[in-house]
């Protein structure tokens, strides 16, 4: 069984950590800053403090809303994946770092 206190790094399609997700608390934080920014709900679905669902995370992998990989943690097992952690077809447009902002996501 996994620790519940332990955390992910996610990745970006470069290979840079963009986020932390704490496990206890399900929490989504930007990693150079710290600030929280969005969360786990049920059935894996992501929100940003706003409420609005901005993709998912299962297996590692982190999903935007279209279910295009946004980032990965060290260990993912979702499949299938696309090869990681070059740029592939399955990769979203948006920045794990920029997710969580919907406003931004054209920029």
């Amino acid at each position: 069984m996994a620790d519940k206190n332990a955390s992910d790094y996610i990745y970006d399609r470069f290979g840079a950590v963009k986020l932390e997700l704490i496990h206890s608390s399900s929490v989504f934080y930007e990693y150079l800053s710290g600030k929280p920014i969005g969360f786990i709900g049920n059935n894996d679905a992501v929100y940003n403090y706003s409420g609005v669902q901005v993709g998912w995370y299962e297996g590692g992998i982190l999903r935007d809303v279209n279910g295009a990989v946004v980032g990965f943690n060290d260990r993912p097992t979702d499949s299938p994946r696309p090869f990681l952690p070059f740029k592939q077809y399955a990769w979203s447009n948006i920045s794990p770092d920029v997710l969580f902002n919907p406003e931004e996501w054209s920029s």
